[in-house]
């Protein structure tokens, strides 16, 4: 192979497109008879839009094929460095393969764009939203694209056509498919829900504002704050979301619907739990339990394994009203954290508040 500018030594490009060509190397010359052109393949580090190569065809033409009545297609292969990732070339070629594919292949390009595009290894991965053709055509389309990215980034490609499903590596659990995609299936959730009648709108809209989502295993539980509905209005729910998150993330999903718990990784620790979970829990209170919620915020809390520790202030009320507050709180904790909690309440006498008169009117 020689430096393009020592086989085409009359061209002068300094002007446009100037320095991005002066390192270029030929590698072949091929005269296409159906085509009546002679196509120059060349070679290059930089990356070199479709204009800058119609324009050095163009010169080309003028400078030093000005008699030929052929003309003339200049075709640009990519140069890359030995530790470049495929991931890493698509990211920087992309647009100029994406730009060919529009002068060159207009129905693949639109097919492409249209369609969500990811890289793995040495495999271009195309996530086609629709089918619209026949699968040999689909066939057909695909061996084009690995021709076309194996021969410009210099590397074998294969590429692998998906219809309506995102991917994700084999090693991924659920619970890091559904943190990927968590946002986009949950929009096109609400958009089948809205042309689903037989699901309640108010339902929809509590679901899609009031529902945390959470993956374990093979399971996507969705825990709602509040049951309000008959349950069949709620299996019509949970069966569009197992028939679209197993289909879009390639696996069998069972989806649990869970009314007003927090959920927690298996190996969590509950002061984890309740460092993730603190203040919905406060919230929850204020709006249910102003007394309790009350002592809370001015107590220091402990947890320590399966105990709860709640240091008060003072004690202002009797026994059996700190038992009641006791039960409630263990019950309340339990049913969040789906564990079984001890609430054990201390008191600081010498620990007073501005505040004391106002705790103990409250209990009043």
């Amino acid at each position: 192979m020689k430096e393009f500018f020592e086989m085409f030594s009359k061209v002068n490009v300094y002007r446009k497109p100037g320095k991005q060509v002066e390192d270029l190397i030929l590698k072949s010359l091929e005269f296409n008879k159906q085509q009546n052109k002679l196509i120059i393949t060349v070679q290059s580090k930089h990356i070199l839009s479709f204009k800058i190569q119609e324009e050095m065809a163009k010169l080309l033409k003028s400078q030093s094929f000005a008699t030929e009545d052929f003309g003339i297609l200049v075709d640009i292969l990519y140069i890359l460095p030995d530790d470049c990732s495929l991931e890493e070339a698509w990211d920087r070629y992309k647009d100029c393969l994406m730009e060919e594919l529009q002068r060159n292949n207009l129905l693949i390009y639109l097919m492409l764009k249209r369609s969500v595009i990811m890289v793995q290894e040495n495999r271009v991965i195309i996530d086609i939203p629709l089918i619209i053709f026949s699968y040999q055509q689909y066939n057909n389309y695909k061996t084009y694209l690995e021709d076309l990215f194996s021969k410009k980034l210099n590397r074998k490609i294969v590429c692998e056509l998906a219809f309506n499903r995102y991917h994700i590596p084999a090693d991924w659990t659920l619970e890091e498919a559904l943190k990927e995609y968590k946002d986009p299936l949950i929009e096109e959730l609400n958009e089948k829900l809205k042309r689903n009648h037989a699901i309640n709108d108010r339902l929809r809209e509590l679901m899609r504002s009031e529902s945390d989502i959470i993956a374990r295993k093979n399971q996507v539980i969705i825990d709602i704050q509040n049951k309000i509905y008959p349950d069949m209005q709620y299996n019509i729910y949970k069966k569009c979301v197992e028939d679209l998150f197993s289909k879009r993330l390639d696996r069998e999903i069972v989806c649990e619907l869970t009314f007003n718990k927090y959920y927690m990784s298996a190996d969590w620790t509950l002061e984890e739990a309740w460092a993730k979970y603190k203040d919905l829990f406060i919230e929850e209170l204020q709006r249910n339990n102003f007394r309790i919620k009350a002592i809370l915020r001015e107590s220091d809390i402990i947890v320590r394994d399966n105990k709860i520790i709640i240091n008060m202030p003072q004690k202002i009320v009797s026994d059996m009203q700190y038992n009641e507050c006791k039960t409630y709180i263990e019950g309340l904790f339990g049913k969040k954290f789906d564990r079984k909690i001890v609430c054990e309440l201390t008191f600081n006498k010498s620990y007073r508040t501005n505040n004391f008169w106002r705790y103990f009117l409250c209990f009043k």
